[in-house]
């Protein structure tokens, strides 16, 4: 994940490049280390 505008995420991806996708539309899963596991620390 790049970056979070309200419900509006910005993701780079591998083989797509740089995409925006809305959360509200869209259901995103972490496909590895939850990054909201480094701010709780």
């Amino acid at each position: 994940m790049q970056s979070v505008a309200g419900r509006m995420v910005t993701v780079n991806f591998e083989n797509a490049g740089k995409q925006t996708i809305d959360a509200a539309v869209v259901r995103l899963v972490f496909v590895g280390d939850d990054p909201r596991d480094r701010q709780r620390r």
